[in-house]
């Protein structure tokens, strides 16, 4: 694949599975479903599954879901393949068609007794071992991509309005797009966690709708061949405000907290590209 195309692939796949993560209750398996048939129809996501679970057997439903005590426990394999296997296995099964996972999710213990909640510790106790696996290998594909394409050219990259021209010549590298490319994606993973966050924190504060849309007001300008330097500057300014003013006793307050003050310096890296 094109570096272009691993990127883009990159922030979809994380796009859908964060979804999925953060799923609710009355949305049933949807979100689920939907990551499922992007992994069938991605080429590339099949290929890195089909390499670490060859050769793999186990019947996941006698040996990967153990019962005890009327609740259900993942018996994690230590061969990290076969547990893909399993974890694959039991996910297609709950996407062969539309239907309502709380009966699945509630066999699960769970600390809290809300349907959401119940839903979204089954689901991430499942998948996400999936999830980080699949990201990890896609970023560690896009890294030796760059280095291959860095090797041996010179590139004197001068930042305008978008994303820059440049005069390339056999030789060193010396660019600042590499730069605003790692900038870039790191800015779309805190978007996407602290979005997870906002949801799992229960805070019901009209504030909250606010600091969303100012999330997706950085991803969307980033993310753009010419991006608004005053409209990302106005939405830092509206994440700062909700932080300060943020309740410290709500649930994930510390990481929303940490996560968007990351998210303040790196956009302003960003930024300071295009000045």
């Amino acid at each position: 694949m094109e570096l272009s195309d691993l990127r883009k692939t990159s922030m979809e796949f994380r796009r859908l599975s964060s979804n999925a993560l953060r799923a609710k209750y009355d949305e049933g398996n949807l979100h689920l479903m939907r990551l499922r048939h992007y992994i069938e129809g991605c080429e590339y996501i099949q290929g890195i599954i089909e390499d670490e679970i060859q050769g793999t057997e186990i019947d996941y439903k006698s040996e990967f879901i153990i019962s005890d005590g009327g609740w259900n426990y993942f018996n994690y394999p230590v061969d990290h393949g076969t547990h893909m296997k399993a974890v694959l296995d039991y996910f297609y099964e709950l996407t062969e068609q539309d239907r309502d996972i709380r009966g699945e999710a509630r066999k699960y213990r769970c600390s809290s007794n809300q349907w959401n909640d119940i839903v979204r510790n089954f689901v991430e106790k499942l998948i996400k071992p999936l999830v980080d696996f699949i990201t990890d290998r896609i970023s560690m594909d896009i890294m030796t991509k760059e280095q291959r394409n860095n090797t041996g050219t010179n590139i004197n990259q001068y930042i305008d309005k978008n994303y820059g021209t440049a005069n390339i010549a056999s030789g060193n590298i010396n660019s600042s797009n590499e730069y605003i490319i790692n900038e870039v994606e790191r800015i779309n993973e805190l978007v996407s966690s602290l979005k997870v966050s906002v949801e799992e924190s229960g805070c019901k504060d009209a504030s909250v709708e606010e600091f969303l849309d100012d999330l997706d007001t950085i991803t969307e300008n980033v993310n753009a061949s010419e991006p608004k330097m005053v409209k990302i500057k106005k939405a830092l300014r509206g994440i700062g405000s909700f932080i300060k003013n943020l309740p410290t006793a709500i649930k994930t307050s510390q990481l929303i907290i940490t996560n968007s003050e990351e998210l303040i310096e790196v956009a302003r890296k960003f930024m300071e590209n295009f000045r």
